[in-house]
């Protein structure tokens, strides 16, 4: 079984997401799983160790982190080293119905035997991290008027690691969207050519200049699609077109051409906080 500590990658992630790096390229091929986080920033002996003068007022920083893209995440199993995913790779052929041309004193077989089309996909690559964090009640108990007091600085340490985990799943779940797009996009456009569109991986823009400028006199750049009132009101319709078309039976739309199809309650759309932006203020 592959497994890849992700201790450096998710850091790296975390400096990206509060602007303390610049964006970096990561090699994410053993990066399956989503998760994450390391927890090392309060120190209880430095803590301890600066409270000279008596605290007369105490304010915990407790602010909650849910982050997005929650529902990209999957819990990894606890038995087993192995996922197996089966699917029929093929559907059933219609024939003709014999019962509708019987002959007399013909004799016919019922136990006709036909062998279902099945494949089976295995899953063993598991990233792994952890969030350490000690928790000295007893050291710490003379740093507080009260229980309470106690009770709240633990739940703010608490805290910071569920934020610690949301930040790096969230960074996580957005190279995995990243992934999705670049290995469609070599999928389905030659040479991932984006001046050209293809049917998994849509280039809105190219559509939109083929339809409203097909001469090509006046086509609308990239720079400025975003903030073109007309090519965000055509690209929501394309986009609304697409979560239905994506509900029907079809072996267009995924990259292993299976016939597959996804119903809308397991549909995830996922926009660009730009795009919402002007599609709100546009539409």
């Amino acid at each position: 079984m592959d497994v890849t500590q992700v201790a450096t990658l998710v850091n790296n992630v975390n400096l990206e997401i509060i602007g303390g790096s610049a964006l970096l390229e990561e090699d994410l091929s053993n990066v399956v799983d989503v998760g994450k986080a390391v927890f090392d920033a309060t120190s209880y002996d430095k803590y301890v160790g600066a409270l000279v003068d008596h605290i007369g007022r105490v304010i915990f920083v407790d602010r909650k982190y849910a982050g997005s893209l929650a529902s990209l995440y999957r819990d990894n199993w606890e038995y087993g080293a192995v996922m197996e995913k089966i699917y029929v790779t093929d559907m059933p052929v219609a024939v003709e119905n014999d019962s509708w041309k019987l002959t007399n004193g013909t004799s016919y077989d019922p136990n006709v035997f036909t062998q279902p089309s099945v494949a089976a996909k295995f899953y063993n690559k598991k990233t792994t991290f952890e969030v350490d964090l000690s928790i000295a009640d007893i050291q710490v108990r003379s740093a507080f008027d009260s229980a309470t007091q106690l009770n709240a600085f633990i739940s703010m340490l608490m805290n910071s690691v569920d934020t610690a985990i949301n930040i790096r799943l969230e960074g996580l779940s957005e190279r995995v969207i990243n992934t999705l797009i670049a290995n469609t996009v070599y999928d389905d456009i030659p040479d991932s050519d984006w001046t050209k569109t293809g049917i998994k991986a849509v280039n809105l823009l190219k559509l939109y200049n083929d339809q409203f400028d097909p001469n090509g006199n006046d086509p609308l750049l990239k720079a400025d699609a975003i903030y073109n009132p007309e090519f965000i009101r055509f690209a929501s319709l394309t986009i609304a077109k697409y979560v239905e078309r994506l509900t029907k039976v079809s072996t267009l739309f995924n990259c292993g051409s299976l016939v597959r199809f996804t119903p809308k309650d397991k549909q995830h759309l996922i926009l660009l906080s730009d795009f919402v932006a002007s599609a709100g203020s546009y539409l």
